[in-house]
This record gives structure tokens, C-alpha cells and sequence, in this order.
């Protein structure tokens, strides 16, 4: 398909044809998106706006509550809750019978994100698709949450995007139990895995009864490679099945070949050859490129190193030494697992010890010697909280749109050898990564223990926006993927301060649908303030001051939240003085 720039803000382009949610092409839901940015828009052009109170909600979550952020969904059909007091939050859900109508609410359902490390909601952010949710809380973090039921929060679970196989259970001592797996591989149409056991030293294979789906991993067969090599890691399969490699340590590391008779059927293995590695490094994985003319193998020295082939696959070939890779990257702990897309443009390495996953774009496909690009803030640490893979010893891909880690009996959440596969939010992009059902990252550059109070997103997902109450002003970042908070493009874009006159004490923040105007919550004057951005949706080029609006003193005297409603023309506020909702409409 070919993809078209259309509509007047650029749905369908090359860069936002991404699968979140978006064909790529524009529709009629799209055109009066589009449109309502606009024509709500132009009406803050002129001078500051008088807002009005039009609904005051009396203790909207309960008497003594503190409400402490509010969000609308796109549809205007669910509203959201947040709740932090004490040492106890909550998030609140509500459908709403009249769209956008706050009157019309009926509750449906609320929990505690205390159990998932989310100590305080101090913003909502809702995807269109009603797939994900973000929230702020204290000392800069940032939580993406994943609901698998659209726009319900009941079906926030402890897996989300990740599904996870427990390995421990499928090689017990009928199998040959093996508390050491060092190395994972798929077959290309999902129906089959393999795992190298350290401890035993022993191949076993696995069928997917559901394609692509490692829950569904039955064992099949082991064959052992004892007699081969006493100390196995890593393994790595031809792409037409007809052979699998290995690495042997244990006095000079080997490559061992295993020539198989009926393809991707271990059982029929047979001697293919081995090579003893110069210069030795101590490695425990192994990778090729799709030729096999390029051998790649992950050191106990943080690093990669790479050989050429004088004939592809034949370990009785000449191996020209090409040294170590990717700039001699350190991934900060023994490189156990590596990984390409399915083109070899793409490719990602896993280290133990650190935990990270590493993802890098290539020049020349499958060429770790040559050109490269390494994006700051992509790497992930798989063994925060609440991803828990504390030991990683594998990985691989399952077909174009998963990725998948292995670790040992080392893993502290699970106490056992996991199989873990998660999603890649863009087929075939390793930076897509989705790790597990919350991602917690800190939002970079603020000063202190700073108290981020709002967040909002850029229509297209390409850059998010954050106002800090410590630092008072709004910070300005950019995506590589849309909608992922965790890919930054940099650091940081942008900062501008929107801290007027000493007085001020802003608490809450919402933007525009145009992106060019920003109000906030002053609870020393109990007012509503106003910036505009000189340039839609880019803070860099500066940020202008309009003035006071609304006094709302007698609905709250203590604003914690604010957010625009979708429609453009009112804005919602909660506090914990009053516990109220109150809701602002534009002068009509």
C-alpha cells in the first residue's frame, strides 16, 4: 500500500502510518478530529479567555478524598479518576451515558496502583485507541499502563503486553531438568522453539500448538550435546533448518555444527564440523547473518565480536577476524543473546549482569563492523521493576512482531527459568519494544526532586509535553515512535518557564488542541493563568504570557488537576480542598 499525505494535519504520511490504532489512511472521524483542532483553536486567538464555571460536582470520589487528577477519553465516553492520599492511590473509572456529559457518569470500576510501584496520579493521559493510559507522580516518573480491554482500567493486569512460559515446569527430571538455560531460537513460522540447557547440556526442542504464542510451548524432545561439549551456550539455527550452531567453552571456546538430516528436527542431528574461536574472549552466544558469511559471537567482555567467512556456513572455511563491533559498545554486562529484524537493518543485543537490551540500526544489513546508529535513552534495563528479568541468558525473535527473553532461575519475581515474549508495538522495529503491564521511566532533566503535574501528548504522538511544579515550566520532548514515552528522540527539546509573577503557584496544566495555549491552576490566587506557545506544538521558539482568568475560589482553593476535554471547549478540575469536579466552558 502506498501511503499519502492527506487531511490538513498530516494524517497518513511515511512517518505516521505507524500501527497504533491508524490505517494510515483518513477518514471521516479523522476529518472532524482535525477540524475541531481548528475551529476550537482560532477561539483562543483573541484575548485571554473569560472561562466560566459550568457544573460543579461535589465530592466527586468522597468526602476527604483528594482527587488529584481527571481525564476524558477521546470519545467522551469514560472519564478517569486519580486519587493520591496518604500513602494510598487510586485510579476511578466512570462511563459517561452522555458523552463528555460529567453529570452522566455511572462508576464502574477503581484499584489501587499502589501494587504496581505507582505511588501517586498527579496527571491522565488516555490513548485514542483506548489501549493505553499515562500518568505522572512524584520525583519525575512516568508510567505507561496497558489496558488489553479498551478504555477499561479492570483489565490493567501484572502481564500485559508480556506472555510468559515458566521453563522450570516444561524441562523437569522426565526431560532432564535444567535449572540453566543459555540460549533460545524460534522457527521463522512460530511453530517451534529451542533452548540450549546449560546444566544438563542438553538441546530441547518445543511446539507451539498456537503459532507465535510461547504459552503454548509443549516439549517435544532433547538431544544431549555432553559428549560433544561439557559447557554449552548460545544457539542458532540455519534459516532453512538444516543445520544448528553452538558455542563449547571449556579450554579454547568452539563453534560446533550440527548437520540435521530432516530439517529443524534435532534428533537427527550429526557432526557438521567446529572451529576453534581466535582470538578467545570467553563467549556465550552466537549469531549469523542471513548468508552465513558473517559469524557474530557475544563476549564475557561486554562486547561483540565479528568474523567473515570464506564460504558460508562451513566451519572449515578461512574466519577473518573483523574485531569487535558496534564501535567496541559496551553493553555493561556478558553478551548472552543477539537478535536481527527480519531485513538485518535492525538488531539487538542482551546482556546479563546489567540486564540491558540494547537495539541499534545498521547501515549495511547484518554488518556489525560498519556503520551503526545507537539512539540515546533506547536501551532498557529488563531487570527494573516491574519487567523482573534479573538474569537474562537469551534472546530471539518470534516472528516479525515479538521479542523474546530468556532467563535462568535466578529471576526473583517468577523464582523460575522464564520464557518471556513481548510485543514490538511497530512490526519488524526491535525499538518498539513493549516491556510488561507498566513501564516507569524518569522524566529526564528536572532539577530536584521535582513534581511533574501534567502531561499531555501531541496529537500524532511525536512529542509529549510535561509542566513540573518544582521547576515551574513546561518541558518539550520528541518521540522515535509515536506514542512510546520511553523512545526519546533526545533527552529533552525544549524547557520554558511559565512562572509569571513571584505570587503565582501553579499545580495543574492543560494545552490546546492546536497546541498553542496552556492554562494553569494557580492555587495562591485560585485563578486560572494563561501562556500561548509563538509556534504550535514547539515550546523552543518561546512562550508568551496572556494573563489571569476565572477566579474559582468558591468551588477549590486547592487545585491538584486539570485536563481539557477533548471537544476542545471546557476543561475539568479536581482538588483536595473541596474534593469537587468543577467543569470550565468557553463564553459561548
Amino acid at each position: 500500500m502506498t501511503y499519502r499525505r492527506r487531511g490538513i494535519i498530516g494524517y497518513g504520511n511515511e512517518i505516521e502510518k505507524v500501527k497504533y490504532g491508524h490505517s494510515g489512511m483518513v477518514t471521516h472521524e479523522d476529518r472532524n478530529f482535525q477540524a475541531s483542532h481548528f475551529q476550537n483553536g482560532s477561539r483562543y486567538e483573541g484575548s485571554t479567555e473569560s472561562w466560566v464555571v459550568t457544573k460543579n460536582v461535589a465530592d466527586i470520589i468522597g468526602s476527604g478524598a483528594s482527587p488529584s487528577s481527571v481525564a476524558i477519553s477521546p470519545d467522551g465516553k469514560h472519564l478517569y479518576i486519580g486519587r493520591s492520599n496518604n500513602s494510598t492511590c487510586y485510579l476511578l473509572h466512570y462511563k459517561l451515558a452522555t458523552p463528555f456529559d460529567i453529570e452522566s457518569r455511572v462508576f464502574v470500576h477503581s484499584f489501587t496502583t499502589n501494587s504496581f510501584g505507582v505511588n501517586s496520579i498527579e496527571s491522565i493521559a488516555v490513548s485514542p485507541d483506548g489501549q493505553y493510559m499515562w500518568a505522572s507522580s512524584y520525583f519525575d516518573k512516568l508510567h505507561t499502563f496497558h489496558m488489553s480491554t479498551p478504555f477499561y482500567i479492570s483489565s490493567i493486569t501484572h502481564t500485559g503486553k508480556r506472555k510468559r512460559k515458566n521453563w522450570y515446569s516444561n524441562s523437569n527430571t522426565i526431560y532432564g531438568y535444567d535449572t540453566n538455560p543459555a540460549g533460545i531460537f524460534f522457527h521463522p513460522d512460530g511453530t517451534k522453539g529451542y533452548i540450549m540447557g546449560n546444566y544438563n547440556d542438553r538441546l530441547h526442542q518445543y511446539d507451539l500448538t498456537t503459532a507465535f504464542d510461547v504459552t503454548t510451548m509443549t516439549h517435544n524432545q532433547y538431544e544431549s550435546v555432553n559428549s560433544i561439549n561439557s559447557d554449552p551456550y548460545g544457539i542458532w539455527f540455519k534459516p532453512d533448518g538444516s543445520s544448528f550452531f553452538f558455542v563449547g567453552r571449556g579450554g579454547t571456546d568452539t563453534v560446533y555444527k550440527r548437520d540435521m538430516t530432516t530439517a529443524w528436527d534435532i534428533s537427527t542431528q550429526q557432526d557438521g564440523g567446529s572451529w576453534a574461536i581466535s582470538p578467545n574472549y570467553g563467549y556465550y552466544s552466537i549469531a549469523f547473518s542471513y548468508d552465513g558469511t558473517k559469524l557474530y559471537l557475544g563476549a564475557d567482555d561486554q562486547k561483540i565480536r565479528q568474523w567473515s567467512l570464506s564460504t558460508a556456513w562451513d566451519m572449515s572455511s578461512t574466519f577473518t577476524d573483523d574485531g569487535w563491533t558496534l564501535d567496541s559498545f559496551g553493553f555493561g554486562g556478558t553478551v548472552v543473546g543477539m537478535a536481527f529484524n527480519s531485513d538485518g537493518t535492525e538488531f539487538a543485543g542482551q546482556a546479563s549482569a546489567s540486564d540491558n537490551y540494547v537495539p541499534f540500526k545498521l547501515d549495511t544489513p547484518y554488518d556489525l563492523s560498519g556503520g551503526h546508529t545507537y539512539l540515546s535513552g533506547k536501551f532498557q534495563n529488563v531487570g527494573d521493576n516491574p519487567i523482573g528479568i534479573y538474569y537474562p541468558m537469551g534472546l530471539a525473535t518470534l516472528g516479525k512482531d515479538k521479542m523474546v527473553i530468556l532467563n535462568d532461575n535466578g529471576n526473583n519475581q517468577y523464582y523460575g527459568s522464564t520464557v518471556n515474549a513481548f510485543s514490538l508495538k511497530e512490526s519488524d522495529n526491535v525499538f518498539s519494544l513493549e516491556f510488561g503491564y507498566v513501564k516507569t521511566v524518569d522524566i529526564t532533566n528536572a532539577t530536584g526532586n521535582s513534581d511533574p503535574r501534567g502531561f499531555i501528548w501531541k496529537y500524532d504522538g511525536t512529542k509529549y509535553y510535561v509542566f513540573d511544579e518544582d521547576d515551574k515550566g513546561i518541558y518539550q520532548y520528541s518521540t522515535s515512535v509515536p506514542f512510546l514515552a520511553t523512545r526519546l528522540v533526545s533527552t529533552y527539546e525544549s524547557f520554558q518557564s511559565t512562572y509569571y509573577v513571584g505570587s503565582a503557584d501553579p499545580k495543574a496544566f492543560a494545552m490546546s488542541l492546536n497546541g498553542k495555549n496552556m492554562w494553569f491552576m494557580d492555587t495562591n490566587t485560585d485563578r486560572i493563568y494563561q501562556y500561548d506557545s509563538n509556534t504550535p506544538w514547539d515550546i523552543s521558539n518561546g512562550v508568551t504570557f496572556r494573563g489571569y482568568s476565572v477566579c474559582f475560589t468558591r468551588q477549590e482553593g486547592t487545585p491538584r488537576g486539570v485536563s481539557l476535554v477533548p471537544t476542545g471547549n471546557r476543561l475539568l478540575m479536581v482538588g483536595e480542598d473541596t474534593d469537587n469536579l468543577v467543569e470550565f466552558s468557553l463564553p459561548s
